[in-house]
């Protein structure tokens, strides 16, 4: 006995025709006349009474139909939980400090070998190997390196960081630059609403700190939100401060004259790491083994996205920085 057969029975039992029954099920009669027949003879009962006219449900009909709307019901719930309990087994937790880290992971993780799902969860960078031994995520990438024998920690990206400025500007075209280099410009910075949603700063205290670095050099600031800042990007006016890691967010940047980015020599440089537990699930350290792959799509993009930022020939003055 199969669920097929349970299914013809079923619709034919509602309709009591065996040509509407073929033509709900887009099977010929023929083969309808021979599924039932066969499920008779395994039941050892007739489930239909039948003469010239119309096929009608007998006693043992009606009992069977009770039982198969029931298996069928059961059938699809264990579909359900079963497809359920495979994307639970599969997926994974990446935990980072800012969504920004999560972006470019995700993307490319889809595009190249997407048989896990990868969801992300805001954590506290100072917190980042608590939550990794908890378990709260199933992976973590943060600046605080984990050296620890039970944990598989690898550079994940070397954000250095940039000033985007206008090409009317002073410092057009230099390897390096500060603030004080910036003094008598303006500069564009994302309102406060957008440092609460998490995405390029690490924290609203980091962002207004460098407000007010700004404010004391007399430096305009002019905020703007997300969708006004992507189209100021093409043609600005005003400098911003950025990072590799907005480039790699945003690659429509690389597309722009390579002088519009000054490596920022008064701002940190923050290497971030991709920390799993070697005990982790077999869906975490598949993104482990990505990560790994000579062939990995993320890893060549930063490498190339380097490779763009160190290039001298569109330069006016020195070397690439270490």
């Amino acid at each position: 006995m199969n669920l097929a057969k349970l299914e013809y029975f079923l619709v034919l039992s509602e309709v009591e025709s065996m040509t509407k029954a073929s033509e709900t099920l887009h099977i010929s009669e023929s083969a309808l006349s021979k599924s039932i027949d066969s499920l008779e003879k395994e039941l050892g009962v007739r489930l239909f009474d039948r003469d010239r006219r119309r096929i009608t449900l007998n006693r043992c009909g009606r009992l069977a139909v009770s039982y198969t709307r029931e298996i069928l019901q059961k059938s699809s719930d264990m579909r359900v939980a079963l497809e359920s309990l495979n994307r639970i087994k599969s997926t994974v937790t990446v935990g980072a400090p800012i969504y920004a880290l999560y972006i470019p992971l995700v993307t490319s993780y889809n595009t190249d070998f997407w048989s896990s799902q990868l969801v992300f969860q805001n954590i506290d960078d100072n917190r980042s190997a608590a939550v990794l031994q908890e378990g709260a995520a199933d992976v973590v990438i943060t600046s605080r390196p984990m050296k620890s024998a039970d944990i598989h920690c690898l550079l994940f990206l070397r954000n250095r960081s940039l000033y985007h400025i206008p090409k009317n500007c002073s410092v057009w075209g230099r390897r390096t630059a500060t603030l004080a280099d910036l003094v008598g410009t303006k500069c564009y910075m994302m309102n406060e609403s957008f440092t609460d949603s998490n995405i390029f700063y690490s924290s609203a205290k980091e962002h207004f700190s460098t407000r007010e670095q700004l404010r004391a050099l007399n430096i305009q600031i002019d905020y703007v939100d997300l969708t006004s800042m992507r189209l100021l990007f093409q043609t600005p006016d005003h400098f911003f401060m950025s990072d590799t890691l907005s480039l790699l967010v945003l690659p429509e940047l690389q597309a722009q004259d390579r002088r519009r980015f000054v490596y920022a020599t008064d701002r940190l440089t923050t290497n971030y790491y991709l920390c799993i537990r070697k005990d982790a699930s077999p869906a975490a350290k598949s993104l482990l083994d990505w990560m790994l792959r000579p062939d990995n799509s993320l890893v060549n993009t930063i490498r190339s996205l380097d490779e763009w930022l160190d290039d001298d020939s569109a330069l006016e003055n020195g070397p690439a920085v270490s």
